[in-house]
């Protein structure tokens, strides 16, 4: 079949297709359930992970690279005389932007790529939180230690744990203090909590709640308790890390070992019954 047949109804077809016209016969079931506020799935991960991105903008960077693929595909067709391209190119752009699509789930209850990378994404941003946030403790307990002879307010401790703060944690602390400023006590707290995401950053915000009211030899004690949480978290994840590591390490030699194997088995054993047979016949 010339290529000129299947070259341009292929694009016409892809672009519909990426285009998003498809989804008003098929319409994405997740769209729009994110919250009661209006806003979708995609949306709120987008605002948890501090991404300015908006569903609508990712898809339409989804159908851009879509587009690319169909025309780097159609240009191939037309210089290579080869309908294959075009029809590899536009089934190619299409499963990837129906797997890409920004969606919570798939097939039913499997968990979408896009879901699964934004999931890899809160996870990095959790561990550089509680290590912005080991760091913040230890400022905390300075802070306690030097609050026996020179009392400090809550504002002026939150102040200076802040300005040392790691600059992913210095949004989420000049956010807190704004609202702890404003006579937002116990949202300020609550946000803080909410937006680091971990148990030790719920811990934190607790200490932080009870600066007022808390003297400073049981603020040291309660922020050297969580110190020593932490540290034991850090050293049991790096523990977990080796383990895995030498699973897969383990795996690996053993796959080789037994390609050898399978090597010598094909070389010397399956050669041999050939030659026989060969012999016999």
């Amino acid at each position: 079949m010339p290529s000129e047949y299947i070259a341009l109804p292929s694009l016409i077809l892809t672009t519909a297709l990426c285009s998003g016209w498809y989804l008003l016969l098929f319409p994405d079931p997740n769209a729009g359930k994110g919250s009661g506020d209006g806003l979708s799935y995609a949306d709120l991960r987008f605002r948890g992970l501090g991404i300015r991105l908006t569903e609508a903008g990712y898809r339409r960077i989804l159908f851009i690279l879509c587009a690319a693929l169909v025309f780097f595909s159609l240009m191939k067709t037309l210089r290579e005389r080869e309908a294959a391209f075009a029809l590899a190119g536009a089934l190619a752009a299409f499963y990837i932007h129906r797997l890409l699509l920004p969606r919570e789930h798939v097939f039913g209850s499997v968990r979408s790529i896009f879901a699964m990378a934004l999931d890899m994404l809160a996870a990095s941003r959790r561990k550089k939180f509680d290590r912005g946030l080991y760091t913040c403790c230890v400022v905390l307990r300075n802070l306690a230690i030097v609050q026996k002879s020179a009392p400090l307010s809550a504002d002026q401790i939150l102040e200076r744990i802040a300005r040392c703060a790691s600059k992913e944690l210095q949004p989420l602390f000049w956010s807190m203090l704004s609202m702890y400023r404003t006579g937002k006590a116990d949202q300020a707290f609550r946000t803080f909590a909410a937006s680091v995401g971990t148990p030790a950053g719920r811990a934190a915000a607790g200490i932080f709640a009870k600066l007022d009211s808390i003297n400073p030899a049981e603020l040291l004690e309660q922020t050297t308790a969580l110190i020593d949480a932490m540290r034991e978290a850090r050293v049991t994840a790096g523990h977990i890390r080796a383990q895995r590591s030498g699973v897969i390490t383990m795996a690996l030699a053993t796959a080789t070992i037994m390609t050898a194997m399978l090597d010598f088995l094909v070389v010397v054993v399956y050669m041999d019954l050939m030659q026989m047979l060969v012999t016999t016949w």
